[in-house]
């Protein structure tokens, strides 16, 4: 299971992205986690439908540990990647510790930073569903 990095005393605003790493379409999804200051990086900010926790997708981080994500989140990483380049990233399910309750109460009261401060948000609904063409 993953292992999460503490955020360094001292780090103003403290923020871990998550960069996707290259991949074909039916390729594992594989990820990295970094540290930072929110004040100092760029990365696109991902709202997105959790969904259901059942039958989730292991994705792979760069040191080899597996992470279950929900078919929703594993579903718009898919689709979000690069076949050529890393993608810098913000989902809350990953970026933050969520087992971390002192964590995840500063992440959660920082959101609306993190979200103001994102280069773009991506909005990720879930798949093509009966009569979603209608909307």
């Amino acid at each position: 299971m993953l292992t999460y990095e503490n955020f360094p005393a001292g780090l103003k605003q403290p923020v871990r992205l998550l960069y996707l790493h290259p991949g074909k379409r039916t390729e594992q999804i594989q990820f990295s986690l970094k540290l930072y200051s929110l004040l100092s990086c760029q990365y696109e900010a991902l709202s997105y439908t959790w969904g259901s926790v059942e039958n989730p997708v292991i994705i792979k981080s760069n040191a080899g540990e597996s992470f279950l994500a929900t078919r929703s989140l594993a579903s718009v990483f898919f689709r979000l990647r690069y076949p050529d380049k890393q993608r810098a990233l913000w989902a809350d399910a990953i970026c933050i510790n969520q087992d971390d309750k002192e964590e995840k109460g500063q992440q959660v009261n920082n959101m609306f930073n993190i979200y103001h401060r994102a280069s773009q948000v991506l909005i990720w609904l879930g798949e093509i569903a009966n009569n979603s063409k209608r909307a």
